[in-house]
């Protein structure tokens, strides 16, 4: 059940990520952005279970939790402060 919850997860914060995109960015741009995302969600699946790995050998599991609270800081800063929303189509 934590599995399917899980995945769940990841495919709404993946899908939020491409509506944020087709919001901010315009049509001719949104493929390139939208690869760089692809690429940022390959390099950190393969980074996460190494850096969980370090943290669960050499500190403790709770880490890899624990990590995640200044990133998720300073990201719902700039959704606060840095996210412009195109204007709706005429």
């Amino acid at each position: 059940v934590g599995r399917a919850v899980s995945g769940a997860g990841s495919v709404a914060i993946f899908n939020g990520t491409l509506v944020t995109i087709a919001k901010i960015k315009l049509m001719a741009r949104r493929p390139a952005y939208q690869n760089i995302i692809g690429g940022v969600y390959a390099v950190a699946t393969i980074t996460a279970a190494l850096i969980g790995g370090v943290f669960t050998a050499y500190v403790t599991w709770r880490w890899c939790f624990y990590s995640n609270l200044p990133i998720g800081a300073v990201a719902a800063a700039m959704l606060v402060f840095v996210l412009h929303l195109l204007p709706p189509p005429k």
